[in-house]
């Protein structure tokens, strides 16, 4: 029977800054509660990293990519991740839950040629961590309106490239192939892909 290393769940707080939100910003010196340390993460919030420098190791649900910066790394909700650091990471994050009127992209990287087209995401990131600092009763519109903003700058920048069938359903499909005579409850082939069941049903959709 194949070990599945374990799965720390990691949840968005939404009163983080003293009024519900549901959009963080940050730079990679100021993270709280996501580490890159080379165990699973399971997010219920999306997860956008504007790496600028550095190097690492992605894992989002068992499909592996290096990462050098610069580079974009998007990864939706409810997906396992892994980062394994192999160089010092100089990056902005925005995270957001969803909460947001916006459709997140699939996971995925951007690797980026022009260090200079990261300049207009981290731009806006700055904007929302500024929003963060004080915020006012009309801080969630000011940062949907940035989060808008920042997804549109990265959807021109070209969509993360996840490859053609999600990894997910790859591992599913690959594992369907070797148990659909004795397994036919979606929980167990979750708990074999160290997902929920939920995810693996919305995945599979």
């Amino acid at each position: 029977m194949t070990r599945h290393p374990p799965v720390t769940p990691v949840r968005f707080l939404p009163t983080k800054y003293g009024r519900p939100l549901a959009i963080d910003s940050s730079r990679f010196e100021h993270w709280t509660g996501i580490v890159p340390d080379g165990q699973a993460h399971r997010l219920d919030f999306h997860e956008c990293l504007v790496v600028s420098r550095g190097a690492a190791h992605f894992e989002i649900d068992g499909h592996g990519y290096e990462v050098r910066g610069p580079a974009v790394v998007f990864t939706a909700a409810r997906a396992v991740r892994v980062i394994e650091l192999s160089d010092a990471l100089s990056l902005r994050l925005v995270v957001f839950t969803g909460a947001a009127s916006v459709r997140p992209f699939s996971s995925g990287v951007i690797q980026v040629e022009d260090p200079g087209a990261l300049l207009p995401l981290e731009n806006i990131g700055s904007l929302m961590t500024r929003e963060l600092a004080v915020p006012r009763p009309d801080s969630g519109a000011m940062l949907d309106a940035l989060l808008m903003q920042f997804l549109m700058t990265l959807a021109r920048a070209g969509a993360p490239h996840a490859p053609r069938t999600p990894p997910l359903v790859a591992r599913f499909e690959r594992l369907l192939d070797t148990r659909f005579c004795q397994d036919h409850d979606v929980a167990a082939y979750a708990a074999a892909l160290s997902v929920s069941p939920d995810h693996l049903s919305a995945a599979l959709r």
